[in-house]
């Protein structure tokens, strides 16, 4: 069996920027490594690797990938091009047997410094991403990678993973999250407006959550105030400390703790089975509608009314005897509603 034969190629790019500038890394087919300093300046190291059985061919699919670099002292964009840029042909158009029996392959690498306060705009397919800390707004769009991101401490961040598995922020302010056919966790956050399509998503603490989830399952820890709509998604929460509205179709929600601070509660549910763990020294008033669907509790509540009509049934009434309570309302159709001491 012929031999691999390995060439590679290194670019390296210094610009100095403004405190405020704007980094745009757009890369394919490799990773990206970012990390930020309080230089006023970026440094870029590319690294590019074409792996064959023949040397004639690894050298002309070496010199074929381009890195387009643009700068000012506001702006540094950096892209790969999968081209001949003499003839502007594509990549796999001008090398359409790049996956014959030659067995290529190729890998093209970012290592970065930047200033922690700039911009960062990246895009990466086929790759990882890589994100130590960064002080300034964040747009980072992820294909068939994974993220690991340490600290986004700027509150206007925009997250796209699309065929991602196992990635990971340990901390972000706020910011917007789309996440389709992945797999996220989030440590920790001010505030998420989240969009997740046959997903998986971890959230471990969070202030502020909007969530529209579809096939899937949704996990939080510590939750002060949540709203949302699912689809089709297994929903856990281990504790609510304030409002919960969650309108949920064929799935199920589990709420281990409703804390004793608890305002309102609202969950209006088709199809799906409701799990409500509460604490005792929560205070309430309750509302329970239930079409085909059972209503148990293991406290003592207080009825006001219960009525039974078929398979309809209605339940108002009241738990606890603070002079201020919190509210909880439910309505559910063909799924089973459960409260329980947490």
């Amino acid at each position: 069996m012929p031999q691999k034969i390995t060439e590679t190629k290194e670019i390296k790019k210094e610009f100095t920027v403004n405190s405020d500038a704007t980094l745009t890394l757009d890369n394919q087919y490799g990773n990206i490594n970012v990390h930020s300093w309080d230089q006023d300046k970026v440094e870029i190291i590319v690294d590019i690797q074409v792996e064959g059985k023949k040397r004639e061919r690894v050298l002309e699919q070496l010199e074929d990938i381009h890195i387009a670099f643009s700068n000012t002292a506001d702006a540094v964009s950096v892209k790969t091009h999968l081209e001949d840029p003499r003839n502007n042909s594509s990549w796999f158009s001008f090398n359409w047997n790049f996956f014959d029996n030659d067995n290529q392959n190729f890998h093209i690498n970012y290592t970065v410094k930047m200033p922690s306060t700039n911009e960062a705009l990246f895009y990466n397919q086929y790759g990882n991403i890589f994100l130590d800390e960064l002080k300034g707004s964040a747009t980072i769009d992820c294909e068939y990678g994974k993220l690991d991101i340490g600290r986004l401490l700027h509150y206007d961040n925009k997250i796209e993973l699309a065929y991602s598995s196992n990635s990971n922020i340990e901390y972000m302010k706020q910011g917007t999250v789309q996440v389709d056919y992945s797999s996220l966790d989030i440590e920790e956050s001010e505030a998420i407006d989240l969009n997740a399509d046959y997903s998986r998503v971890q959230i471990d603490i969070v202030d502020e959550l909007e969530f529209n989830c579809d096939y899937g399952k949704l996990g939080l820890g510590s939750v002060g105030n949540v709203e949302g709509d699912g689809d089709y998604v297994s929903i856990t929460i281990d504790e609510v400390h304030y409002d919960a509205t969650i309108s949920l179709d064929y799935g199920a929600l589990k709420i281990r703790s409703i804390g004793a601070d608890a305002r309102s509660i609202t969950i209006d549910s088709d199809y799906a089975a409701i799990a409500l763990g509460i604490d005792p020294d929560w205070s309430f008033d309750f509302e329970v509608e239930t079409e085909y669907a059972g209503f148990k509790s293991d406290f003592g509540l207080d009825y006001l009314k219960k009525i039974k009509e078929n398979e309809d049934s209605y339940f108002q009434g009241s738990y606890g005897t603070a002079a201020k309570k919190g509210l909880l309302n439910i309505t559910s159709d063909y799924g089973g509603i459960k409260l329980t001491h947490n």
